[in-house]
């Protein structure tokens, strides 16, 4: 019974070999963000029910916290990094500064990160 509710909108998962189960978990940990933005836009639309099933529910809050640990640990090495860079010399820093800014700005080019800047940007203008 419990195993029943447990795997409710993925019809046929307990029979599926351990290669595919594996690639339908990644597939939907992976896609985690599309999966929540598509149920704050239409939480009644087919997918946005399947959202509310509890493996599902599992498998998005655990991607979502292991996507934060990702970030953190980013975080953690930007902040060792600096650290790193204020016990060097000033040509040295300015050499590592104008490398990490060429490749954040080439980032924004390839993946025009600067329109999504702008808008939120202008969102957090906003007084309510």
């Amino acid at each position: 019974m419990l195993a029943r509710i447990w795997y409710d909108g993925l019809p046929g998962f307990r029979r599926k070999p351990v290669p595919q189960k594996l690639i339908q978990i990644s597939r939907i940990a992976l896609m985690f963000p599309f999966y929540c933005m598509l149920y704050i836009i239409a939480p009644n639309s087919p997918t946005g029910k399947l959202m509310r099933k509890p493996l599902l529910k599992f498998l998005i809050h655990a991607s979502s916290y292991l996507s934060f640990l990702c970030k953190y640990s980013q975080i953690k090495c930007l902040f060792d990094f600096l650290a790193f860079v204020s016990t060097r010399k000033p040509l040295e820093v300015q050499i590592m500064v104008i490398t990490v800014v060429s490749f954040i700005m080439q980032l924004i080019k390839i993946y025009s990160i600067s329109t999504y800047l702008e808008q939120f940007n202008h969102l957090s203008h906003n007084s309510y």
